[in-house]
């Protein structure tokens, strides 16, 4: 969900987007505009609000139903190592753990 200023309507919208577990471009479903959570629980939310029918233009009442699911996307955790001037680029839990394991990341990562 992003807050933008949409020409069309003259003001900003909050609209809605909702994308396939792999990430990447293509939307499951047309944005719904004036979106709005309604409810969250149990591993769900609800979001409300408005498509816009590409052909006639009418407005057409929406909900969605969507279930929270871990973020898919690879990790990045960008941090200079110690006596190091350069950030190093940590994109695993296996990279994340050596790291610490070596103690050479930040000193309260150290066991």
């Amino acid at each position: 969900m992003i807050e933008r200023f949409e020409k069309d309507f003259g003001r900003t919208v909050r609209v809605a987007h909702l994308s396939p577990i792999g990430g990447g471009r293509d939307f499951i479903l047309p944005p719904l505009y004036d979106a709005a959570i309604v409810w969250v629980g149990d591993g769900k939310l609800r979001v409300r609000g408005f498509e816009i029918n590409p052909m006639t233009k009418a407005h057409v009442a929406m909900a969605w139903s969507a279930e929270i699911v871990a973020d898919q996307r690879p990790g990045r955790v960008l941090l200079p190592l110690e006596g190091e001037t350069e950030i190093s680029v940590i994109t695993t839990q296996a990279d994340l753990e050596k790291v610490v394991a070596a103690g050479t990341g930040p000193a309260q990562w150290k066991r």
